[in-house]
């Protein structure tokens, strides 16, 4: 997942995948941002999710950061195994939407 700190819908975001987290155990997640470390561990605490497996949170300067072609935050890409692009969107994802493509992910 690419991310801004700040971003009301990133925001909110975090929280959707944290509602259906049992849902994420098949994928390994990754909370991509551009913010400082010190925005990102504040974001981690807001949320509650110091210590938490699930999502692995990264700073990035623009490397990885690039790769991605997106142009709206939060931006979610899933990719299997072999590292093909299996789905994105961009904004902010109903529960029940992102819950549907979770489970057509895992289902492959």
């Amino acid at each position: 997942v690419k991310y801004s700190t700040g971003c009301l819908h990133c925001n909110k975001e975090i929280e959707v995948l944290k509602s259906v987290k049992e849902k994420l155990s098949d994928f390994d997640v990754y909370m991509l941002s551009y913010n400082s470390i010190k925005t990102i561990n504040q974001f981690v605490k807001e949320h509650e999710l110091e210590g938490d497996e699930t999502f692995q949170f990264y700073h990035d300067k623009g490397t990885q950061l690039s790769f991605f072609n997106n142009q709206i935050l939060p931006a979610l890409y899933i990719y299997d195994g072999l590292g093909e692009l299996k789905y994105f969107h961009e904004g902010l994802q109903k529960k029940k939407d992102l819950e549907r493509v979770l489970e057509e992910a895992i289902g492959e």
